[in-house]
């Protein structure tokens, strides 16, 4: 589970963040109260999901490309074509 939130961790906050106005236009007669708080958690729960991608993004930037991984590998073969008699 924690895995899936890991991963899926922005689309459920959309979720929850449209269902929020749902809620309030379905149920007018409840108070405003407990939707104030709700959205002040959302609005702490998009903070933190920004700061997670942000990691992932990072993570990401950090690992070499396949491409240079692939031209490092030819550049090692072409050394050892070159040294062979």
């Amino acid at each position: 589970m924690n895995e899936f939130i890991r991963n899926h961790g922005v689309r459920l906050y959309a979720v929850l963040a449209a269902a929020v106005p749902l809620v309030a236009s379905l149920w007018s007669n409840i108070s405003w109260e407990p939707f104030l708080a709700v959205a002040a958690v959302l609005l702490g729960t998009g903070e933190v999901a920004q700061r997670a991608e942000n990691r992932k993004t990072a993570e990401a930037l950090e690992l070499p490309s396949s491409w240079e991984a692939a031209r490092m590998r030819q550049a090692d073969l072409t050394d050892l074509e070159h040294r062979q008699p």
